[in-house]
């Protein structure tokens, strides 16, 4: 990979990991968690299909990091490594674990005709989602005080409808851009 190339990947990270923080102004609060609902895993999700695992997870860690130093990128307009360990920290570390895994599982669809890939990149979407709650819940748990049943009461069944719905926008959009777009790590892999 030439210079020029991992410059270009690394700027698509960057605009990734802005438009994540530009999802964590879309907030939805639930009366019974201190968890809202927002956009960020949209742009997560985006993030692994579009730029795979290498760029995808580069990008969570840049917003991580950018939040964790104090600028005001997470839900609510807040930022702060406190907020890393506060009840939505493991959901936010689970972004990047998130991002990687939907893009590995991306790459694998690169090859595909049209309809396999759009199963590869669903695939991809949905185990990126489980992931997140699967760092998510039990640090909810921890820091809440919940069982782990209390906590994926709370922590995921109310997020299962809009998750679902920004996991199908995010294959939508992958794979138009997939069809439409000349860069990126997975778009050099196509060839």
């Amino acid at each position: 990979m030439s210079e020029t190339t991992a410059t270009g990947d690394l700027a698509f990270a960057a605009m990734f990991g802005v438009l994540t923080a530009a999802g964590a102004f879309i907030t939805v609060p639930l009366p019974f968690s201190p968890v809202p609902i927002t956009g960020q895993t949209f742009f997560v999700l985006l993030s692994g299909l579009v730029l795979g695992p290498t760029y995808g997870a580069v990008a969570m860690a840049t917003y991580l990091v950018i939040g964790a130093a104090g600028f005001p990128v997470f839900a609510g307009g807040t930022g702060g490594v406190g907020i890393l360990f506060g009840p939505s920290g493991g959901f936010l570390t689970g972004f990047l674990a998130a991002a990687f895994t939907a893009g590995y599982i991306a790459r694998h669809g690169t090859a595909l005709n049209s309809w396999k890939r759009l199963l590869v990149l669903g695939l991809a979407a949905a185990v990126g989602e489980g992931v997140i709650y699967l760092f998510g819940v039990p640090w909810f748990a921890i820091v809440m005080g919940f069982s782990i049943r209390k906590a994926v009461v709370v922590g995921i069944l109310p997020y299962l409808p809009g998750d679902g719905i920004k996991a199908v926008a995010a294959v939508l959009v992958a794979r138009t851009l997939w069809t439409t777009i000349s860069f990126g790590p997975l778009h050099r892999e196509r060839k």
